[in-house]
């Protein structure tokens, strides 16, 4: 088998949902790939239990990727159910890099699909927007001359407030307004690491239309 089909045929793998046969025995692995590892050394268990065990850890690596890249997020909602979201999402979505820091790029729109945990977060979504948006300068590469390494979005609830909160863990107090304010945030990397603040609608629109 040519190397790029056996990746394919891996990845196929663990990616696939693992459920169980009736009779409690994990499904048998793809015959291309059963071949090989029941000649490989050390093949103790069958093909179909040691895929298995490949594709939880492949599942927790992502699940533990995604604590990492939305602590915020994980503050907010808690233990229990990020864990129950994290793996729902790391099932149906592939990392498309070796590097994790990059995995979750629509876990935002994913959450925002999903039932408020308990009390209502309406400001979920765009915390985790915010989120992301710092791991990606955060873990850019450095930007060449001339090259803008900043972020900016816009969202109705104070969320610098609600992220510095989650942070470190305190109790998260908002007044409920009829009328929200708008809240546009810039997003930039310097010396000292991720930077964001509140700006005005001119700064902006200016920005908005440069990115």
């Amino acid at each position: 088998m040519r190397l790029s089909s056996l990746q394919a045929a891996v990845s196929a793998a663990l990616q696939a949902s693992g459920s169980r046969t009736r009779s409690g025995e994990n499904p048998p692995a793809p015959p291309e790939l059963a071949q090989i590892i029941e000649h490989s050394p050390g093949a103790s268990l069958n093909p179909g239990d040691r895929i298995a065990i490949y594709r939880n850890n492949s599942l927790a690596v992502r699940c533990s990727a995604l604590v990492e890249n939305f602590p915020a997020v994980h503050s907010l909602v808690g233990a229990e159910y990020f864990d129950a979201a994290a793996r729902r999402y790391a099932r149906n979505h592939p990392a498309q890099s070796a590097d994790l820091n990059q995995y979750g790029v629509d876990f935002a729109d994913f959450l925002g699909e999903l039932p408020d945990p308990g009390a209502q977060l309406p400001y979920l979504r765009d915390v985790a927007r915010y989120e992301w948006m710092r791991s990606e300068l955060q873990h850019a590469a450095g930007a060449s001359e001339g090259e803008t390494a900043l972020r900016v979005l816009t969202s109705p609830h104070p969320i610098l407030e609600i992220y510095a909160i989650a942070i470190q863990r305190g109790d998260l107090e908002l007044e409920n307004s009829d009328e929200p304010e708008l809240n546009r945030i810039l997003l930039y990397r310097d010396s000292a690491g991720v930077q964001s603040r509140v700006i005005d609608e001119e700064l902006y629109a200016r920005l908005h239309s440069e990115l």
